[in-house]
């Protein structure tokens, strides 16, 4: 098998895997910082928001970008490229404002 197509399948691989990692990872976060009354209800919840904004916002950001910004079908790798950096800032914003009251949770979890 050439190089490129094991470099490919490793990336797609990764790329698959990433995904089901921080979801899981997210899933587990949201368990054990929410009172067991409410635990199926604030999973659902959860799950229901990042599949509305992965599975419907982000692809409609990609054509948005493509038809109106970019003004070319052949500009989609940029307009991937841009919605993916604008929702990885947010996402790492997200994080970095929700540590300290993720924190403070799970310490109220454990005493």
């Amino acid at each position: 098998m050439p190089a490129d197509k094991r470099i490919a399948q490793t990336a797609l691989i990764q790329a698959s895997i990433g995904p089901a990692m921080t979801t899981a990872s997210g899933s587990i976060a949201v368990i054990n910082v929410t009172p067991n009354q409410i635990r199926g209800q604030t999973m659902a919840v959860y799950l229901l928001t990042i599949s509305l904004l992965g599975l419907s916002l982000e692809p409609t950001a990609v054509a948005l970008l493509t038809d109106y910004v970019f003004k070319d079908p052949a500009m989609i790798d940029w307009s991937i490229s841009c919605v993916v950096i604008a929702s990885s800032l947010f996402s790492a914003i997200m994080l970095w404002r929700c540590l300290q009251p993720f924190a403070e949770g799970v310490r109220e979890t454990v005493n």
